[in-house]
């Protein structure tokens, strides 16, 4: 079972545990102390049935699938995953991830699932300067990711065009875009995921797996489950290839005619 917070690209992004931010609840059923396995309380919010936000919050943007999970848990940062996650296991609830709400199929909201964990909440996006690349919050939209990274920074990633898509889905499959033909996929930049993880004693625990770890979890599959990405080489620039872009482009691009490029 994996879940995610972000992702990092290389001279990318990544999301820092004192980013983490909450959202002030404006209606009833606000964010609740959860106590977890290890004692200690956790701010999450949980949308009961008896909530005027749980129909809607059981749709995704395809809203021919509708779930009726025993609760959404909102979470809003790395805490909230573990302990929204820890709770299921431990009740033996089958659990979903959403981050931005864009899957066509019924993979989130489908019959089976009794919580549905939301991660758009986690929606940070800045520099990590200890990992030299920049921190994604998995529930960052495509439109806060492009202008979070060009504005302060001037560089941008080749995600896809649709302003609403969340990041933690939108990285999983690859990230496809405008500047794919010429950049590559969004995953190419991928150097780091923080995911909730479930080890065999059912208690779940935050693990981040970098690109370079000599010893590393398997990497393709923590991506499926992320919640924070640090990715690096993001553009700067416009030529069609230089030295920081990632090997597996250089390969893609090496292997093009002259006029399959840009």
């Amino acid at each position: 079972m994996l879940l995610a917070r972000t992702a990092t690209i290389g001279h990318g992004a990544t999301t820092a545990p004192g980013c983490d931010r909450l959202t002030k609840p404006t209606m009833a059923h606000p964010r609740q102390l959860i106590v977890n396995r290890r004692g200690s309380t956790v701010s999450v919010i949980r949308i009961t049935k008896d909530d005027e936000r749980y129909e809607a919050l059981s749709q995704g943007f395809n809203q021919r699938w509708t779930a009726t999970p025993d609760y959404i848990a909102m979470a809003a940062s790395t805490e909230d995953v573990v302990a929204a996650v820890g709770d299921a296991v431990s009740e033996g609830k089958r659990i979903s991830v959403r981050s931005g709400g864009h899957c066509y199929e019924n993979f989130v909201s489908n019959a089976e699932v009794q919580v549905i964990v939301d991660v758009s909440g986690l929606d940070q996006v800045y520099r990590d300067e200890g990992r030299d690349a920049f921190c994604l919050g998995a529930g960052a939209t495509n439109w806060r990711l492009y202008t979070h990274l060009y504005r302060p920074f001037g560089v941008t990633m080749p995600g896809g065009s649709c302003y609403s898509v969340g990041a933690g889905g939108h990285i999983s499959a690859g990230g496809f875009g405008l500047l794919s033909r010429q950049f590559g996929l969004t995953v190419d930049y991928l150097h780091a995921v923080e995911v909730v993880v479930v080890d065999q004693d059912g208690k779940a625990k935050a693990v981040i797996a970098e690109r370079d770890d000599k010893d590393p979890p398997p990497l393709a599959g923590l991506v499926l489950g992320a919640h924070r990405w640090w990715r690096r080489e993001l553009r700067g620039d416009h030529p069609l290839l230089d030295a920081r872009s990632p090997p597996a482009t250089q390969e893609r691009v090496a292997q093009r005619r002259p006029d399959q490029l840009g």
